[in-house]
This record gives C-alpha cells, structure tokens and sequence, in this order.
C-alpha cells in the first residue's frame, strides 16, 4: 500500500512539472522548478530526467533549461481533434478572419481560466498573435467576461477568490464591484470587450455560444492591434462576432426562446 501510495505521489509531481513548464511561456532552470512547487532539487532532477527520456521534456545543453518537449504536442492533438465543438467552430472562424482580417478565437473556461482551444491567425503582417492552448484570466479577457457572464454571481466571487484578480496592465479590472457592473453590462448587450487588459497594444471583442441547454459553452472572438480599430470599425466587428457565435450556437442546437405575445 506504502509504494502505491508512492507512486501516485509521484505521478503527481510529474503532472505539476508539467503544468509548471507550460504555464511558464518559455523555458526554466532546475532551481526555479524546485523552487516554486516547493520539491527538492534532487526529486525534481531525477523526475525531469525521466521525462526528458519519454520526450515530453526538452533541456537545452547550453543553458541547462527545460521546457516541454515535442510529444507532448500528441496528448494535445488527441484531446484537440476529439472536441466536436472545435471541429464545428472552424469554418466560423475562418469566415470571421475573412471578413475583418482580425486573429479569431474559440476560447473555453478550463479550471477557472480562458482556454485557447482554436484559433484562425490574421493574415495581416501586424496583429495580435494567440496560441492553441493558451491560458489567459477570466477577468483581463472579453472572451473570459462572456464565460462568467453566465455564472451565478455566487460562482463569479468564488472564482474571484481562488484565482485572484491579477493586474496585468494598467487597464486589467482589479475590483470586483467594478468586474461586477461590467458583467451586468455583457449580459445586457450579449458581447465584451477587452481593451488593453491583459496585453498592452491589443484590443478584442468576444461573444457567447450557446448549446442546446442555452448554457454559454465557449467564447468566439476577434482580436487586432488597437491603433487598427476605429469607433466605426469596432460597431462592424461586433456585428460580425455576435453574428458568427448566434450562427455556432445555431449550429450547436440552441433555440432562443421568443416570449414575443401576438
């Protein structure tokens, strides 16, 4: 029972290793790992070495950093190609990049942050550059206010609480009143805005899908360097963003209900 109990401590540290070098944008030293998830130098080298062998961890034989390795790009793909809201959102995506020359995403809440789970890149030579994969704060992002727009404001403060509101830029909402009232305003209006929250130079607007159960499932949104958008420009791309979600929503079963009385 003792080595059971061994070796499911130990898959975790792997799994925390991991998330640690993904979280991390880039790559890290020895120390730095054992340091922020508070495990020996001598476990955390032994469980890199081990993962370096499996290939899902690459150190660099100059600078002696790790960051995470090729093949851990399959376990991705796999889990990827098997969400069928993906496969659906892509043509919407690719036609909302058509039409605005703006990076479109398809974002999910995945452990109280927006997950980047699609993306169509702009064609122009200056945009705003996202990731598959991608891990942003509900908070700082339009597409992370669509998703707790829909929660009860009892699951928006418990959110709050375990994750924090960071203050990324100088425009990140850092009060919670003041998410709140925003909040308000995008289940009212049915879009978001992000301008300059959770990068600097970068603007975005962001709208709901809907499923079957008229629960929002995902958030589709354009993104574009700021200086691109006009005051008559953002009215255009919102359009076109609420447009292209009702038509995913359309397509993912959901019916808005009419309470129109003739």
């Amino acid at each position: 029972m003792t080595n059971e109990k061994n070796e499911v401590k130990t898959t975790k540290k792997i799994f925390m290793i991991l998330e640690e070098l993904a979280n991390s944008n880039g790559s890290m030293k020895l120390k730095n790992i054992a340091e922020s998830l508070g495990y020996p130098v001598s476990t955390t080298h032994r469980l890199l070495s081990s993962l370096i062998e499996t290939g899902y961890v690459y150190q660099n034989t100059e600078s002696g950093e790790y960051t995470l390795g090729v093949r851990i790009l399959s376990l991705a793909n796999a889990v990827l190609n098997n969400l069928d809201l993906r496969r659906i959102a892509y043509p919407y995506l690719k036609e909302l990049r058509d039409k605005t020359s703006g990076t479109a995403n398809l974002v999910i809440n995945d452990q109280d942050e927006s997950l980047y789970i699609e993306k169509v890149e702009s064609n122009s030579l200056v945009r705003v550059f996202s990731l598959i994969g991608k891990r942003a704060p509900l908070h700082a992002t339009a597409v992370g206010k669509i998703l707790l727009a829909d929660m009860a404001w009892s699951d928006v403060i418990a959110i709050l609480k375990r994750k924090g509101m960071k203050k990324i830029t100088n425009n990140t909402i850092s009060d919670p009143n003041t998410l709140m009232e925003e909040l308000n305003e995008v289940r009212k209006q049915g879009y978001a805005f992000d301008d300059e929250e959770c990068e600097v130079g970068a603007w975005c607007v962001a709208a709901p899908v809907r499923d079957y159960t008229g629960r929002v499932v995902a958030s589709i949104s354009i993104s574009f360097p700021k200086y691109k958008v006009s005051t008559k420009h953002k009215s255009e791309l919102i359009k076109l963003v609420v447009k292209s979600a009702n038509a995913l929503s359309d397509e993912m079963g959901y019916v808005k209900e009419d309470f129109t009385i003739s």
